[in-house]
């Protein structure tokens, strides 16, 4: 009898302190280009339509409580954006649950690769449309593109009703400038020009 008191003493004291908990985050990337996660300090680059189960610490459990812990989540895609642009999101982990992320592609992007020994000081694009109308941007380039960098910028994709098509010019730091791009370069959602500057 003794024996059966200690034991559901034991039990109660186990139950009262609580244990460690975790929950689950999957990301799933549906894109074909890289998305770039930041939380829980931890840095994780999502390849195209691959997936990730990262585990959250959700503090400590007692019995009858639900634990749920908020999370900031750091999101940036080379074809998937958060709405408005916002590059960080919230999302509540509950303990002993996986809850997913999906990420779909909703633009499209440049993504330039300086291989040269040059630095390059601005990058811009032209959109050339059916009419015979253009566009161009204004330096996408926030900071010097420096030999050996990779750096990528969602452009917005052609489509049906908006039809267009992309050049792209590079100006190194000494003047001189190279271009890419003609009437076959048409960007639709999830499509990407990949520039290697040798």
């Amino acid at each position: 009898m003794k024996i059966k008191i200690l034991i559901l003493t034991a039990l109660s004291i186990i139950l009262l302190a609580g244990c460690s908990s975790t929950g689950d985050i999957k990301f799933i990337n549906k894109t074909n280009h890289n998305v770039y996660i930041t939380t829980d300090n931890k840095d994780i680059t999502l390849q195209g339509n691959e997936s990730y189960k990262l585990s959250i610490d959700t503090g400590k459990q007692f019995l009858f409580t639900d634990n749920t812990k908020k999370v900031k989540v750091g999101i940036d895609g080379e074809t998937y954006c958060l709405e408005n642009d916002n590059h960080f999101t919230y999302l509540n982990v509950e303990a002993n649950k996986t809850i997913s992320a999906y990420f779909n592609p909703s633009t499209a992007s440049l993504k330039v690769i300086n291989n040269s020994d040059k630095t390059i000081k601005t990058i811009s694009f032209t959109q050339h449309f059916d009419n015979g109308d253009f566009s161009s941007s204004a330096n996408i380039l926030p900071n010097f593109l420096e030999p050996n960098e990779t750096d990528y910028f969602r452009i917005l994709p052609s489509s049906i009703n908006n039809h267009f098509y992309y050049t792209f010019t590079i100006v190194f730091t000494d003047n001189t400038q190279i271009n890419a791009g003609d009437q076959n370069n048409i960007l639709e959602v999830d499509d990407q020009f990949l520039w290697e500057v040798n």
